[in-house]
C-alpha cells in the first residue's frame, strides 16, 4: 500500500493537523510526538492487521478519517494529562493505550 501513503502524505498532514490544535488550544506537540503519531498512521496505513480486509479505497477513507479526527484526538490526549504542556510521545502512547479500541474503524481482535 505504498501509493496510499503517498496519497495521504502522513507527515505533512499530522504536522497540519498538530498545527491546527496547537493554534486553537495554545498547546504545543512535541515534534517526537508527531513523529509518533505519522508512525502509528504508516503501521495502520502500511502494516494492517490481516482481519482489515476492506479494500483499498474503503482503507484510505479511513485513514483520511482518523487523519481529520487528530485535533480531536489531541483534545482527548490532553484533557488526560496531569502534568502541564506540551503533548509528548508517551502522552500519546498513554492515551492510544486506553483508547485503540475507540478510534480503530476496523473489528480490533485484541
Amino acid at each position: 500500500m505504498p501509493d496510499m501513503e503517498m496519497k495521504l502524505n502522513l507527515s505533512p498532514n499530522v504536522r497540519h493537523y498538530c498545527s491546527v490544535f496547537q493554534e486553537e488550544t495554545g498547546i504545543e506537540v512535541t515534534e517526537v510526538a508527531q513523529n509518533l503519531i505519522t508512525a502509528i498512521f504508516e503501521a495502520f496505513v502500511m502494516d494492517p492487521h490481516p482481519s482489515w480486509e476492506v479494500g483499498d479505497q474503503k482503507h484510505l477513507e479511513n485513514m483520511r478519517m482518523l487523519m481529520k479526527s487528530l485535533p480531536t484526538y489531541l483534545k482527548q490526549v490532553s484533557a488526560q494529562k496531569k502534568y502541564g504542556d506540551p503533548i509528548s510521545s508517551f502522552d500519546v502512547l498513554l492515551w492510544l493505550s486506553i483508547s485503540i479500541k475507540d478510534i480503530c474503524p476496523y473489528f480490533c481482535p485484541f
